[in-house]
């Protein structure tokens, strides 16, 4: 049986996902703001508000419940991720939770015009989610 050593606790799971969470809507929402016509939010039925806090929502939790497999991954190798690794995993994560949630707009109310779009928005959601999780990291190792 493994070893499940760095495994994140359920608050350390709890306070991500609203990190993530934030920085899911500060991502999709400026990019709404810049390339309305490539990120569309809102259908006939859910306002931009709402398509704004149901997709994010919904990549967020993507986001929180996978990120355990990063570190079983990790515990399988021996050896820490380093943060250029993350990085690419959580761009691949976020390419294809992205179109998955992009596939059913009348429930979620994100539309993406095309792959392109979506692919640097999943890179960009990449960049802020990891600004936000080493600020978080950053936090708790200076509270310890």
């Amino acid at each position: 049986m493994a070893s499940y050593k760095n495994q994140p606790t359920g608050i350390e799971l709890s306070i991500s996902f609203v990190v993530l969470y934030v920085s899911n809507i500060l991502g999709v929402y400026l990019a709404n703001m810049f390339y309305p016509k490539m990120v569309v939010l809102g259908t006939f039925g859910l306002t931009t508000t709402e398509a704004l806090l149901l997709s994010t929502g919904a990549l967020a939790v993507v986001n929180t419940l996978l990120m355990p497999l990063f570190h079983i991954y990790e515990n399988g190798r021996k050896r820490m991720l380093s943060s250029t690794e993350w990085m690419i995993g959580y761009a691949v994560l976020n390419t294809v939770a992205l179109w998955l949630i992009s596939r059913v707009p009348m429930v979620l109310g994100l539309g993406m015009s095309s792959w392109l779009p979506l692919v640097l928005l999943a890179v960009f959601l990449d960049f802020i989610q990891g600004l936000g999780m080493m600020g978080l990291e950053k936090l708790r190792t200076s509270m310890k």
